[in-house]
């Protein structure tokens, strides 16, 4: 990701934001509850504990890139430091480090886009 010769980098990163929110997953697990008999309590809180381990558990595997993401704010393609801010933002237990970082991109970034993404976040 630091490296500028890798090519898609803003989409790769936007993926990895996608997996720490799990909306996929989510939209998955959802269905598959459609699927069976809601009388049915224990396999719908086997399900439940389920997803919430797989979720958790990809939140902190895409947590461990923290500061390549950090570092990718202040990246010279403002599609990569937009996608940043979307990778940052649900890493919720290194907020203290994401929000000062985004209100430096809302205060001083060239590109609107970029302000917008640090902004909503």
């Amino acid at each position: 990701m630091g490296h500028t010769e890798v090519r898609d980098r803003d989409p790769i990163l936007g993926l990895l934001g996608a997996i720490a929110r799990c909306e996929e997953s989510q939209q998955r697990y959802i269905e598959h509850l459609r699927e069976h008999d809601p009388s049915d309590l224990e396999r719908r809180r086997h399900y439940v504990e389920q997803a919430l381990r797989l979720h958790e558990d990809a939140r902190r595997a895409v947590a461990t890139g923290f500061y390549v993401y950090v570092r990718a704010l202040g990246d010279p393609d403002p599609a990569v430091r937009a996608e940043a801010v979307y990778t940052l933002v649900p890493l919720w237990e290194r907020a203290s480090e994401t929000v000062p970082a985004l209100w430096h991109l809302v205060d001083g970034d060239a590109d609107v886009q970029v302000r917008i993404s640090a902004l909503m976040g």
